[in-house]
């Protein structure tokens, strides 16, 4: 017996149907995200354990190099883990470990804005760029080519090593120029320390503890 027209068709339509589904289950993730979303940064050096998650969902996912991120997608990084990423303003952002981040909105050439929960990021752009960074202590309005900001448990501060950076809360604000930081308590104005040697990333006072004498700032790691 002969399959009649309507039983061919049908059957046409299920085997190109679910070769369609084949093909995008198949498809690189790169070329899916392309679709989804505009790329804002893309990690482009990875060490350790790192995860992101993307805008209005709970889930955490294991990072990969050079996966592309799009605005309001978060990211963070894992004890002994720390990452770099090249934004879509061809600034380089390198993040050290347990820290965690969310790209609030970057844009190729207007101010771009980035939330940092906690943890340490160090700036780097050939050419001056125009950031603001929110940290729950302190915001940094930044026009600059280079400077790190760093949150701890009660307190958060910016070093700028080349710019210009505007550091403010609801209790105040202070300007910063290069080799100078800023620094905010929990509930407190910012003020302005006075740095002995801004050492550039990754300088002890990123990835250890650093001891202070009065307001006058030691780089130097505290000793165990």
């Amino acid at each position: 017996m002969q399959p009649n027209l309507n039983t061919l068709r049908a059957a046409s339509f299920c085997v190109l149907h679910g070769l369609n589904i084949f093909v995008l289950v198949m498809l690189p993730s790169k070329q899916l995200f392309a679709a989804s979303c505009e790329s804002v940064a893309r990690i482009v050096s990875l060490e350790g354990s790192i995860e992101y998650k993307t805008a209005n969902t709970e889930h955490w996912n294991p990072a990969v190099l050079e996966q592309d991120f799009c605005s309001g997608d978060a990211l963070r990084s894992g004890r002994d883990s720390r990452a770099a990423l090249r934004m879509i303003n061809d600034t380089l952002l390198r993040l050290d470990h347990s820290t965690a981040i969310v790209f609030t909105s970057v844009a190729q050439k207007e101010r771009s804005f980035l939330d940092l929960l906690k943890g340490a990021l160090h700036f780097i752009s050939r050419v001056p760029r125009s950031l603001e960074v929110n940290t729950p202590y302190l915001n940094a309005a930044i026009e600059g080519t280079e400077f790190v900001i760093q949150v701890k448990e009660d307190s958060a501060e910016v070093t700028v090593y080349e710019g210009k950076v505007v550091a403010s809360n609801a209790s105040g604000s202070v300007d910063l120029i290069s080799n100078q930081t800023g620094a905010a308590a929990s509930g407190q104005a910012p003020v302005r320390i006075v740095v002995i040697h801004a050492m550039r990333w990754p300088g002890p006072c990123i990835i250890h503890p650093c001891q202070y004498n009065g307001t006058r700032r030691m780089k130097l790691p505290i000793r165990s």
